[in-house]
């Protein structure tokens, strides 16, 4: 069990101060706060289950956001104060000798605190670009003299696009599988794979632009998809 509070800051990069405008932004003031987490690792079942849940709660100001403007060239401003709460929880577990199933979960709860835009007011409002929900399960198996499977089901809850939480985008789950055979001899690995992304065709935005101008805030990602390929591994040996 773990206890931890911090205090820190974060001076903008040179992307933030220099962005896709040309235009050097001179006003923006670092992020800087306090964090407070509580937190257990555990290892139960003779090291089978192990769990790591975190709790934490996050005061910061001066956040940095980002805008685009009407070209799509995006600048940093900085928001005023936020509170942001939220779980983290890892569970992974050994179900057979080669067999590992593992589940992750994060809530999150973050909102404006006190950010006044001009006339605009958006204290109380979620931040934009954050899930509330999300969560993935996978199953990772080496089956049989290196045959090995993976799957991943991911749920992502509707995500904010705006300050003024007028936009949404929609909630989705992504399932992915990759399946192949893997084999080392010598000084050589091949691996000989097949997956399919996108399983359930979902239509989804594959990283949302935040605050766009003209309300473009979608890239949408691939629908389903397969891929299949070979890989081969040399091994040099080092010089001492």
């Amino acid at each position: 069990v773990y206890v931890s509070v911090a205090k820190g800051f974060s001076p903008p990069t040179s992307a933030e101060v220099l962005p896709s405008t040309g235009v050097i932004t001179t006003g923006l003031n670092a992020e800087e706060g306090w964090n407070y987490e509580l937190g257990t690792r555990m290892n139960l079942w003779k090291g089978k289950l192990f769990a790591d849940v975190n709790a934490f709660y996050f005061q910061l100001n001066n956040a940095i956001v980002q805008r685009r403007d009407q070209g799509g060239a995006d600048f940093f401003i900085n928001a005023g104060s936020t509170n942001q709460k939220g779980i983290e929880a890892l569970l992974n577990y050994k179900l057979l000798k080669k067999v590992t199933v593992w589940t992750s979960y994060t809530y999150n709860d973050f909102k404006y605190k006190d950010f006044k835009q001009l006339t605009n007011d958006f204290s109380g409002k979620k931040l934009p670009g954050a899930a509330k929900h999300n969560w993935v399960l996978g199953i990772d198996a080496d089956v049989h003299k290196g045959f090995y499977a993976n799957f991943t089901l991911n749920y992502v809850s509707p995500v904010q696009l705006n300050d003024a939480n007028t936009f949404v985008a929609a909630e989705y789950y992504l399932c992915n599988i990759r399946m192949g055979y893997r084999h080392r001899f010598v000084k050589t690995t091949l691996d000989i794979f097949a997956g399919a992304d996108n399983v359930f065709d979902e239509t989804y935005s594959l990283g949302n632009d935040i605050n766009a101008a003209a309300n473009r805030f979608f890239n949408i990602a691939a629908g389903r998809n397969f891929t299949a390929g070979i890989s081969l591994f040399f091994q040099t040996k080092k010089k001492h």
